[in-house]
């Protein structure tokens, strides 16, 4: 099947496929050395002549590929989301020698989950591992790969690093967050998100033409669910206190021109760093700008609201997510237990 030639000190590797020689230097001058590889690569070639060799796909690439071919059914927002992972990952996969999928084995993705859950949260991390997953799984389907290269993956508990990050803003907070903007440029985007719980991008994203005064109604563009097309726009209603100001700010303006046209002029961290620095300077707890978003879900469900509507003016798919806010401000009372 295969010889060993010795040339100078250094023994090479010499092979024929379909009547034409081949050789490789096995980099040695040690004989025994030189028949352990002569066994591995007659191994290989078998593989190759029976048909039965793992495809060589090119890891970067096809991550590439697969980010690409998702661009068709994901939002902008995911897609720059897929492609920071993918970039993570290629990265890692290059580091670690990994230049073809085959070469992937569970112990690889075990040591980067780990170095992973070193650097970010528990919830970026699976997320990361799904598009490795996706990716993978999307090459498969394609018969691109003839095999996954791995079966069972780490089960990754998406604990946050940072549990005060997730709650709500209390109703004291929130009235001296109002009084520091109350002067600022930022004020109607803060304003804004306390009275209607959108999403930073369904924000940026709002039109002049969402506001219906007549109706008392604000359409929201439901970012999380615009794939599906009857769940592409919600409303809310259009609360007292945004009435002045959005009013102000609409008039003489075209329906389709952007409601909050200043989000242009600022980075897509705007909201956060704003929140932040806010907080710091009036010694809040800081919990995202989203935690706006969970006050006014936590305050409607406080306030006697029917979970329902509040299901419906959050976009939610599932009931189960909005009974989480139930729980963010009643306490239930150990004197009714009676003993």
């Amino acid at each position: 099947m295969s010889t060993l030639i010795k040339r100078g000190d250094i023994y090479h590797y010499q092979w024929c496929i379909n009547g034409k020689a081949h050789r490789k230097s096995l980099k040695t001058a040690d004989l025994a050395t030189a028949k352990r590889l002569q066994r591995t690569y007659d191994a290989r070639l078998e593989h190759i002549k029976t048909g039965t060799a793992p495809s060589r796909v090119p890891a970067a690439d096809s991550l590439a590929a697969f980010v690409e071919a998702k661009k068709a059914t994901l939002r902008a927002g995911s897609i720059i989301s897929y492609r920071d992972h993918a970039k993570v990952i290629a990265g890692w996969l290059e580091s670690v020698g990994v230049k073809y999928w085959h070469q992937l084995n569970p112990v690889h993705v075990e040591t980067f989950v780990a170095e992973q859950m070193k650097l970010i949260s528990p919830k970026t991390v699976s997320n990361r591992v799904g598009v490795l997953r996706a990716c993978l799984n999307w090459l498969w389907r394609s018969s691109r790969l003839d095999t996954l290269p791995i079966r069972q993956w780490p089960n990754i508990k998406k604990v946050s690093r940072r549990p005060d990050r997730l709650q709500h803003y209390s109703a004291d907070e929130i009235r001296l967050l109002a009084e520091y903007f109350k002067d600022k440029p930022f004020f109607p985007v803060f304003q804004f998100a306390c009275y209607t719980g959108a999403r930073r991008d369904e924000i940026k994203n709002a039109r002049v033409g969402d506001i219906l005064f007549g109706d008392s109604t604000i359409r929201l563009h439901s970012i999380k669910t615009e794939s599906d097309a009857t769940d592409q726009i919600r409303a809310v209603e259009l609360a007292d206190a945004l009435r002045p100001g959005l009013e102000d700010r609409t008039r003489g303006r075209a329906p389709g021109e952007l409601l909050f046209p200043e989000f242009a002029e600022h980075s897509r961290n705007w909201p956060h760093v704003q929140m932040q620095a806010a907080c710091a300077d009036l010694a809040i707890g800081y919990k995202r700008f989203h935690g706006l978003r969970h006050s006014y879900a936590s305050y409607l469900l406080d306030g006697g609201e029917d979970l329902l509507r509040v299901m419906d003016a959050m976009g939610h798919k599932r009931l189960e997510t909005t009974q989480k806010y139930l729980h963010r401000v009643r306490k239930a009372s150990v004197a009714r237990l009676g003993y």
